[in-house]
C-alpha cells in the first residue's frame, strides 16, 4: 500500500484515471472530515490541510456577496500573466512578438468554414 498521497494517486493514474498528483481539491460541507480519513489512510504533508489558496493555477479566495453570503472566488489574473509571459518567450525565441492591442479576436469577414490552414503537428498541437 502506498505511505503517501501522491504515491497513491501515481498508482491510480496508471488505472487510466488521471489525478493531480500534488493536490487534493475536497469540496464538501465538512471537508475537514474528509481530509482527516484520508490522513487516516495516507501521510499528508504538515500544514497542508486547509482552505484552498490556488487551484489550476489560479488564486481563490472567501468573498462576501452584497446579501451577506459567502462564497468562493477565483481570479485569473496571475494564471493570464505567467500564460501572457509564456507565450511572448516562445514567440520570442522563434523571433516573433505579440501584435499591439487587438480590437477585436479575429478579422473581419473571418469565415472558419472556409480556413485552409494546416494541421498541427505534435508540437504544435502540445502548445495550442
Amino acid at each position: 500500500m502506498p505511505k503517501d498521497v501522491t504515491q497513491a494517486l501515481a498508482i491510480d493514474s496508471k488505472t487510466g484515471t488521471d489525478f493531480w498528483r500534488k493536490a487534493i481539491l475536497v469540496i464538501a460541507f465538512d471537508p475537514k472530515l474528509t481530509m482527516d480519513a484520508i490522513g487516516k489512510l495516507y501521510r499528508l504533508k504538515e500544514g497542508s490541510v486547509g482552505p484552498p489558496e490556488r487551484y489550476l493555477g489560479a488564486n481563490i479566495k472567501r468573498v462576501q456577496l452584497l446579501d451577506g453570503t459567502m462564497a468562493w472566488s477565483i481570479g485569473a489574473n496571475e494564471y493570464i500573466d505567467n500564460a501572457l509571459a509564456t507565450v511572448k518567450a516562445t514567440l520570442e525565441s522563434e523571433g516573433m512578438k505579440l501584435k499591439g492591442k487587438a480590437s477585436k479576436p479575429l478579422p473581419n469577414g473571418y469565415r472558419s468554414e472556409m480556413d485552409v490552414s494546416l494541421e498541427c503537428n505534435a508540437v504544435m498541437t502540445q502548445r495550442y
